[in-house]
């Protein structure tokens, strides 16, 4: 999704591209369900590593006794939407093992701005609650004439309803972070105020009571609105309740959670917030410059988590690797910034909050025709997302949820982690970000342990499972081939480790290798991940050492002692 408001983190940049400290927020009750995770295995046979002369030029130390974090499982989210395919996504094999495998903790719908406009039970206007305008419910009276499928459609071949969304979940046996319709309290056309917010937030009750009590989903997360102070979405302007504002919604949040907790007390709700203050002409009114300060003291006692979304490179501009690469440090100041208006104007202790990230990409515009530099469908695009979840653990996020599972392709210009329409490759190819996320479920424990590199463009993640092993996610953000040391302090390790380097020399390829193995068509990696080899190296010393390529990611796994 391509919203205006997220320029503002690179516009009003307060914090330079070097590694920062860790845990700027903390994950609170995203722990509370923590469960000790067991490493699933190796795949059959390895690949000898030959050992590593030179000496090494970047020196990584990890101390296994210190404890950074118990990790948040639910920082593997994915956004799911509205228009992805209902059935078509249900029976696709192939893409049901996709993921199975990607191993997501959460999936959120409906999907952005369109979730301000979605009524979960309707298969048609006719279908809607009371007082929906006509501006809103025409929108998805499309389909009765058009028969080509487009976001909002409502025929059930193309649109992911909710029964099917409810079906989606089952079968991959995850959670879910639902965002409900808050603008519906804005262009409710009922005449007063306290009409148009009970219905809105009795509407989404609704949904909780379905989902939770007839169905018996579970279903933990739930959101009220999607940007709403941004001028793109519905009722951001209401030409009979004016302009919004923080303490608006604010206050109708509290309307909202007190209607959804009557159904299912267990739920956690979550306010929308933005990460930085805007500086920079998109905010004529005022909305996003007073949103935090006028609504976190109408929230203070009532929200459960704070919503966060961005986009992380400037708007609307192509961006080269290290450009894209180097805006994931922005994830500790946006915490710290989030933090510092929570405690100001609520008077809260610092971290007393969690923080979700529920949606995030980059803005990219690079064409793949044009060779501009690192598209969101290039190997550039998948290291973004391993150094982000990695950063997003290591800050203390409770919760990050990429968008999203299948957009629209634009020579690019895609944030969907598998294609749609693109023109060279099969229907839901798996982008390079996906095998990132495929490797992070294999790899990367339940807790993560204090680290330090000489090399701020050498990153590791370092984990160990409950069952013994240890998993390190090593990254190289930079243009240089570095040889890296490993310094396993006080690790009770095995022999040997094991290693898969997710690698292209060209970094804004639409492909991406897993150990030097490709497939065969024009993006994507090898559709057979799941089965490579790891290579296989000696861990000496306590130490191990690494030769890490431009551009790359690897994905190791240290044996347990014997």
């Amino acid at each position: 999704m391509k919203h205006l408001l997220f320029l503002i983190a690179l516009l009003t940049a307060v914090h330079s591209y070097s590694q920062k400290t860790p845990m700027h927020s903390r994950p609170n009750f995203y722990l509370d369900d923590w469960e000790g995770k067991t490493f699933t295995g190796l795949p059959r046979g390895s690949t000898d590593l030959p050992a590593i002369e030179k000496a090494h030029t970047v020196t990584a130390k990890i101390d296994f006794s210190d404890t950074l974090t118990k990790v948040s499982k639910y920082v593997f989210g994915v956004n799911s939407n509205n228009w992805q395919g209902g059935t078509s996504t249900l029976y696709d094999k192939e893409m049901m093992r996709h993921l199975g495998n990607l191993g997501t903790s959460a999936l959120r719908y409906p999907g952005g701005n369109f979730a301000n406009e979605f009524f979960f039970d309707a298969v048609s206007p006719m279908d809607f609650p009371p007082n929906v305008p006509d501006s809103i419910s025409k929108k998805h009276c499309d389909w009765c004439d058009n028969p080509k499928p487009h976001p909002g459609m409502l025929t059930e071949g193309w649109r992911l309803s909710t029964e099917l969304f409810y079906a989606l979940l089952f079968e991959l046996n995850t959670n879910a972070s639902i965002c409900v319709n808050y603008s519906y309290a804005r262009y409710n056309t009922a005449p007063d105020r306290a009409t148009r917010v009970a219905q809105a937030a009795g509407y989404a009750a609704e949904w909780v009571r379905q989902a939770n009590v007839v169905n018996k989903l579970g279903i933990k997360f739930w959101e009220v609105g999607n940007e709403n102070m941004g001028t793109w979405q519905a009722g951001y302007h209401d030409w009979n309740n004016g302009i919004i504002s923080g303490k608006e919604y604010g206050e109708d949040f509290c309307v909202f959670v007190d209607s959804m907790k009557a159904v299912d007390p267990t739920i956690k709700i979550g306010a929308i917030t933005y990460e930085v203050p805007p500086e920079h002409g998109f905010d004529e009114a005022g909305v996003m410059r007073n949103w935090n300060r006028t609504m976190f003291p109408e929230i203070k006692d009532k929200a459960d988590y704070l919503v966060i979304h961005s986009y992380f490179t400037p708007y609307g501009k192509p961006c080269t690797p290290q450009q894209m690469l180097n805006t994931v440090d922005s994830i500790a100041g946006f915490a710290d910034n989030v933090n510092h208006e929570w405690t100001t104007y609520t008077g809260k202790p610092v971290n007393s909050i969690p923080l979700a990230m529920t949606e995030f990409n980059t803005f990219s515009t690079s064409k793949v025709g044009d060779k501009e530099g690192a598209s969101n469908v290039s190997h550039t695009s998948g290291v973004f997302f391993a150094h982000a979840l990695g950063e997003y653990v290591r800050q203390g996020y409770g919760q990050a949820i990429m968008w999203d599972l299948v957009n629209g392709y634009n020579d690019g210009d895609d944030h969907g982690m598998f294609s749609a329409h693109e023109h060279d490759v099969p229907n839901r190819t798996p982008h390079p970000s996906f095998f990132h996320y495929y490797f992070y479920n294999k790899t990367f424990g339940d807790i993560m342990w204090k680290h330090e590199t000489d090399n701020a463009n050498i990153r590791v993640y370092p984990t160990t499972f409950s069952s013994g092993e240890a998993g390190i996610v090593l990254i190289n953000k930079s243009a240089e081939t570095e040889t890296v040391e490993l310094d396993l302090q006080n690790l009770n390790a095995g022999d040997n480790f094991y290693l898969w380097e997710v690698f292209n020399e060209d970094p804004s390829s639409r492909k991406t290798g897993i150990n030097g193995i490709f497939n065969d068509i024009k993006a994507g990696g090898p559709s057979n991940y799941d089965e490579i080899p790891p290579h296989k190296g000696e861990v000496g010393g306590g130490k191990i050492k690494i030769e890490s390529k431009p551009f790359s990611v690897n994905y190791i796994i240290i044996d347990k002692k014997k």
